[in-house]
């Protein structure tokens, strides 16, 4: 039975040192998400989805504030369960609950029954959020980013999206409100 080891932290010259640990981390450079004009397309830039997570694209806001938005998730089968991704400052916290698997997986896994990590992770973002349960989806994030884009927008109608004025647009998904996510994820798994 593995016995939990208990470390203490200092940060000496941007090195992460644990001393009781006797282990080090050399130096990373820190890079910040949110340090970037606010300028439209700067969605363009992402990473790879991982197993069960929400395709953002197909969310369809019914409420949506700067850096907060509320959807509904209706794509079936991957509507199914829960997901929950948490980064505040360094602590990050991620878990999946009974979710299908639709995409291929390299160790052939067809259902995420229980998955949970807790990380302390090297800062990029003062805050973001993202949680589904279902058809409900909830996210935010300070800055906005690829996952939380800024969208205005009340009882299915958006005005605002990607920092520009789009219209009225009543039930749009988020890939029509800003194209460059859909075009983003797209072009990652034609690749």
């Amino acid at each position: 039975m593995a016995m939990p080891v208990q470390c203490e932290m200092t940060v000496v010259e941007a090195e992460v040192v644990f001393p009781e640990c006797e282990m080090a981390m050399p130096p990373m450079e820190m890079q910040m998400e949110g340090e970037h004009e606010l300028v439209e397309g700067e969605h363009q830039a992402g990473e790879q989805r991982e197993l069960g997570d929400v395709k953002v694209e197909e969310l369809i806001p019914y409420y949506s504030c700067c850096c907060v938005i509320e959807s509904f998730y209706c794509k079936f089968p991957d509507c199914i369960g829960c997901t929950n991704n948490e980064t505040l400052l360094c602590c990050q916290q991620k878990c999946a609950c009974l979710k299908p698997v639709t995409e291929k997986s390299e160790d052939g896994i067809c259902c995420i029954v229980n998955k949970n990590n807790c990380n302390i992770v090297m800062p990029t973002t003062c805050f973001s959020a993202t949680t589904q349960c279902c058809c409900f989806d909830y996210r935010a994030a300070f800055p906005c980013n690829k996952k939380v884009p800024c969208l205005v927008g009340v009882c299915f109608v958006h005005c605002f999206a990607d920092w520009k004025f789009v219209g009225c647009k009543v039930c749009a998904k988020v890939g029509d409100l800003v194209p460059s996510i859909k075009e983003n994820y797209a072009s990652k798994t034609d690749a």
